[in-house]
């Protein structure tokens, strides 16, 4: 989602990042602000000026960062202290359910089940109350457009796209029910892609499904600096539907 910000007498491409995220989320990450005390923040990229846009019912405010890199280290650690704080949360809910147990008389196998579940869901909640984990951001799919630019461009992905599509009209011809293989002749299965940013690695990946399929592609591309990987993100926000 791209917006347009008037800055100094000229205009900027900005993108909406993040959504309701609180003002304790944006200390964590070493930003200051003066719009205290919103329910919660809208967060805009502004990549050509170096700067994070934190827009509220007490409306708007702009920070700027002297490098790329020190924008990224902010977009970064934001970024992971909502996911943290979220995934703590649920984890610790989930370990309270699998505690209680309300029926009576009370009943149990004489395995370890249950003690083994909440082994494993302290020991994945230590790792992401101690940030021990890599952000990935979701950006959207690839709209249609730019999805068969690629396949027309990059042989070797639509070779495998037609490859999972043919196999998907055998599965279809092999099925039980005649009312399913009637259609079969005419079934083109959906292909979709969705894209992916890892930005303490500086990669945009892009996953390609086929209907009945499941991910058939992964294309990963790295870039070399803050600056770069940032404006690809910001193309990306563009084409790939981001938080719509």
């Amino acid at each position: 989602m791209i917006f347009l910000f008037f800055f100094s007498g000229f205009w900027s491409m900005c993108f909406l990042l993040f959504k309701g995220v609180e003002e304790d989320d944006l200390g964590f990450a070493g930003i200051t602000i003066n719009n205290k005390g919103a329910k919660s923040y809208d967060v805009f990229v502004c990549v050509e000026n170096r700067m994070l846009v934190f827009d509220s019912e007490l409306g708007r405010e702009d920070v700027k960062f002297n490098t790329y890199d020190d924008l990224l280290d902010a977009i970064v650690k934001l970024g992971k202290r909502i996911y943290a704080i979220d995934m703590v949360e649920k984890l610790s809910n989930a370990e309270l359910e699998l505690m209680r147990n309300e029926r009576y008389p009370v009943l149990m196998t004489d395995g370890k089940e249950i003690a083994q579940l909440i082994t494993s869901i302290r020991r994945i909640r230590d790792d992401y109350a101690g940030y021990n984990f890599t952000l990935v951001i979701k950006l959207g799919y690839l709209d249609d457009a730019y999805l068969n630019a690629i396949l027309n461009d990059q042989v070797s992905i639509k070779y495998t796209i037609d490859k999972a599509k043919q196999y998907a009209k055998e599965i279809c011809y092999k099925s039980d029910d005649d009312d399913v293989r009637y259609w079969c002749d005419g079934y083109d299965p959906l292909v979709h892609a969705e894209v992916y940013a890892i930005p303490e690695e500086k990669r945009i990946v892009i996953t390609f499904y086929v209907e009945d399929v499941g991910e058939v592609y992964r294309s990963v591309k790295g870039y070399g600096t803050a600056e770069e990987f940032l404006k690809a993100l910001e193309d990306f926000s563009g084409i790939a539907g981001l938080n719509e």
